[in-house]
């Protein structure tokens, strides 16, 4: 069965994508089936210390992207609810570029790239 992945991005004040998945005849299909979505913990690096923990609870609701590669079966999730924090926020996590989340398409499903 072909499988078709859409992504659809609006931007308020912030960008924020969603992903649908439907079979060849446009039905929508379960998301879940095909891409385990990223929770907010997923962006937050490896390493972070405790000091930077109470900026990266003030993101509290998850907006990301989504880009489909033109090249590849790849798909990128980055983090965009860091615009809302305030620059001395973003210091204190140390952000210097969107975290972002690689995934691969597998056996059916997108698998995150490790």
């Amino acid at each position: 069965t072909d499988v078709l992945c859409m992504v659809t991005t609006a931007k308020a004040h912030v960008k924020d994508s969603r992903i649908c998945f439907y079979d060849e005849g446009w039905r929508l299909l379960e998301v879940g089936s095909f891409l385990t979505k990223p929770e907010l913990a997923d962006f937050r690096p490896t390493g972070t210390g405790e000091e930077e923990r109470p900026s990266w609870e003030k993101l509290g609701v998850l907006f990301a992207t989504y880009h489909l590669s033109a090249d590849t079966t790849a798909l990128e999730c980055r983090l965009t609810s860091v615009d809302y924090l305030s620059k001395d926020d973003r210091e204190a996590i140390h952000l210097t570029e969107l975290p972002c989340i690689k995934y691969v398409w597998e056996d059916g499903k997108f698998r995150k790239d490790e």
